[in-house]
């Protein structure tokens, strides 16, 4: 029976101050910089560390940490092409295909082996031998640490160096992985509820009926002839149309430091937080989307889609509606209400972009009166505005 050699004294050491500073509301770059620094103190001769892990986010598949003397460089992997064909050339993807927590390239001397592009550019800058370490958070290997340790050591690592990697590895993917769980739930949830709603929600707001009483710029746009659309292309093509129309318009709407409230179909609802700058800001924030996104009633020089916009001013509530299983995080009130009867008059006003009294009061035109309109649901008549250039 092969009895485990216990930790050297300053891997002890490292493990015990892990633990403590994972209890903490450290970051994951003071982790590995803390952990890193400590190894180095502590006798192993590491120039390079390097950790990597699966994210779930629309655009990056896997997020990394490069650490080195002059300090630590954070890197995110987009999805697919380029990217993912260099992963499947690194030493790390043949460590997670073939799933095992160990493999080990020298790069100098007679028992070199540069099989990877990647050992060819290690090597240039001076290092001498390369330790990867991967631990597994479940069975499959779907998700976990992954990590390469480079030292620049004319022998390389020794025995004792290489123990202290493999008996260091699993705590700090412990203290890692709740980051990294955190981390993966930022994602999701500012992908689906927004920056400020998904906040709100990991923060604990998620009871029925929980929400704040708001001032700011309403939006709600809208995709004209999507029915037509969705009949006349395929369904790759009319998701592509629908993407291309929410870049002139959600993607609009972020740019600007506004929120996307939700997708409603193929409508946009969105709003501008009155500040401590005010109303005037909120709505000029608004309002230079708006012209930035371009509504029109015809096809874009490029083919996108038409879509009309409206924009109000007024008070809402922003929170969690529904049942007790399934809730929204979502705008309501009665502003909103107006807001929407807004959009549907677009189309018999003939008007691309269309405000009402109380926004186009705190935002500078000039503007063009439509006269007072009765809003569907709504006792007494809204005055309307559009832009003198729409």
């Amino acid at each position: 029976m092969t009895r485990t050699k216990q930790p050297s004294a300053a891997v002890a050491a490292l493990i015990e101050q892990l633990e403590e500073i994972a209890l903490t509301g450290a970051s994951m770059e003071e982790l590995f910089d803390a952990c890193c620094r400590a190894l180095k103190a502590g006798g192993l001769p590491l120039v390079r560390g390097y950790i990597s892990f699966r994210v779930l986010h629309p655009l990056y598949e896997a997020a990394s940490l490069v650490w080195t003397a002059d300090g630590l460089g954070w890197r995110e992997h987009l999805q697919g092409g380029a990217t993912r064909e260099q992963w499947k050339r690194s030493p790390l993807y043949a460590l997670h295909r073939d799933r095992v927590t160990f493999l080990r390239r020298r790069l100098t001397g007679r028992d070199a082996l540069l099989d990877f592009p990647l050992l060819e550019e290690l090597k240039a800058e001076g290092g001498t031998d390369y330790a990867c370490l991967g631990v597994a958070f479940d069975a499959e290997w779907n998700t976990g640490l992954l990590s390469s340790w480079m030292t620049d050591r004319p022998r390389g690592f020794n025995e004792s160096h290489l123990r202290d990697l493999r008996q260091i590895i699993r705590p700090l993917a412990a203290a890692l992985k709740s980051r990294i769980e955190r981390g993966i739930a930022e994602n999701i949830a500012t992908a689906y509820l927004g920056r400020s709603a998904g906040g709100q929600v990991l923060n604990g707001a998620i009871q029925r009926g929980q929400g704040e009483r708001l001032n700011g710029a309403l939006w709600y746009s809208d995709l004209r002839g999507s029915t037509t659309l969705a009949e006349a292309l395929s369904a790759e093509d009319f998701l592509a149309a629908l993407n291309a129309y929410f870049d002139r318009s959600a993607k609009v709407i972020l740019d600007h430091g506004g929120e996307v409230v939700s997708y409603i179909g193929d409508g946009v609802l969105g709003f501008f937080r009155e500040g401590e700058e005010g109303a005037a800001a909120a709505c000029k924030q608004a309002l230079s989307a708006a012209i930035e996104a371009g509504p029109s009633r015809e096809r874009g020089p490029e083919g996108e889609p038409p879509f009309t916009l409206a924009l109000h001013y007024g008070s809402f509530i922003y929170g969690n509606i529904g049942t007790a299983d399934r809730l929204q995080f979502t705008a309501i009130g009665s502003a909103i209400n107006e807001l929407a009867r807004m959009q549907d008059l677009t189309k018999t006003l003939g008007e691309p972009l269309i405000a009402s009294g109380a926004f186009t009061e705190l935002a500078d035109g000039p503007w063009r009166s439509l006269g007072e309109q009765r809003l569907r649901g709504v006792e007494a008549p809204v005055a309307l505005f559009a832009p003198e250039t729409a």
